[in-house]
């Protein structure tokens, strides 16, 4: 058995001997209260900690214009004022004009 097997053994072994604890602590135990409390205090915190770091994150990563250009700002080396690149224009009957 490789080592990575064992380790995925290992952790798998761990969770559910941890749920059992945790199980036991709950329901069994007079620390149940406190249990509760702490399982609260630790969800919360973790959801609130994620919702900081994205807010973090958000408010300190810098906008390049990579990010913000449309496809409107890409297409517009070329184009005339309809919109039309200048090789759509003069692909017409040769006279020049646009139908």
């Amino acid at each position: 058995m490789d080592r990575r097997k064992g380790i995925g053994i290992m952790i798998f072994s761990l969770s559910i001997a941890g749920f059992f604890v945790y199980a036991y602590l709950l329901m069994l135990s007079e620390w149940s209260p406190i249990i509760q409390q702490l399982s609260m205090l630790m969800i919360v915190g973790g959801i609130l900690g994620v919702i900081a770091w994205i807010g973090y994150v958000t408010a300190t990563t810098r906008a390049t214009s990579a990010t913000i250009t449309s496809y409107d700002d890409v297409d517009d080396a070329g184009a005339n004022d309809d919109g039309n690149k200048s090789e759509d224009r003069n692909s017409g009957s040769g006279s020049g004009s646009t139908p």
